[in-house]
């Protein structure tokens, strides 16, 4: 790969057109994002990588030394590849976008959710890739476990721009869970299920046992070394005195 990169000595000028090129489709893809990523965080990248390819080019230009020609050659490669991977990682990223900012608008709600997330999935996928992939546990629970938590993320952003201030996991989540796994278990009988239903209904619907409920599921995203520290100490000391 790298002998290909850098044999292309005599048509240097087409790693300039290939430049201009992924810089003009770069920019296109960054404008139609929704926020357009501020504005002057674009433009400062795009400068530094002309000043960087022209830094190459100019070398070229003016080297005697045919090492460093080549060299040249291959850093205005690993610019163009650079910015061809920001090229898929903006495309990826403008549907995730697009779905985020037409979730509020759209007639049909229940199809705004999955796409917001079917896109978001693929974009944080991509996206981290190659920290999964370097970082010594590279696997799809941990992409998962990135991807989810951005998601997470993004979706209380795009809430609280629109005035809702409110966490995705709550005891609503967590009842609404718990009847619908007792409703669909067909091995309990139908007393215990009115039963245990009733008996949710009258725990879950108190509002200092909810209110309990949704400061412990947002601290334990937050924070989890809180509420584990004690058990960990205890943990760490019982193997210890094993040992």
């Amino acid at each position: 790969m790298a002998g290909f990169l850098t044999s292309i000595d005599s048509s240097i000028y087409l790693q300039v057109a290939f430049f201009v090129i992924f810089l003009l489709i770069y920019y296109y893809y960054e404008k139609r994002l929704p926020t357009f990523r501020l504005l002057s965080l674009t433009l400062v990248r795009l400068v530094i990588l002309a000043l960087v390819f022209s830094y190459f080019f100019l070398t070229w230009s003016s080297a005697v030394n045919p090492s460093l020609r080549t060299a040249s050659v291959f850093g205005m490669s690993i610019v163009n590849l650079y910015l061809l991977w920001q090229i898929i990682l903006t495309r990826a990223e403008l549907p995730f976008r697009l779905a985020m900012q037409g979730a509020f608008r759209e007639a049909d709600q229940t199809e705004a959710l999955p796409k917001i997330i079917h896109t978001g999935k693929r974009y944080y996928y991509l996206r981290h890739f190659w920290q999964a992939l370097f970082s010594g546990s590279f696997s799809r629970h941990f992409l998962h476990g990135l991807a989810a938590d951005r998601l997470r993320q993004d979706l209380k952003s795009i809430l609280h721009q629109k005035g809702i201030d409110k966490d995705l996991i709550t005891w609503e989540t967590l009842t609404t869970f718990l009847k619908n796994k007792i409703m669909a278990d067909a091995t309990l009988p139908p007393e215990f299920k009115d039963l245990m239903t009733g008996t949710m209904a009258d725990f879950f619907g108190h509002p200092w046992i909810g209110e309990q409920i949704n400061q412990f599921l947002a601290q334990i995203m937050d924070s989890p070394e809180d509420f584990f520290t004690g058990e960990w100490q205890n943990l760490l000391k019982s193997v210890s005195h094993e040992s």
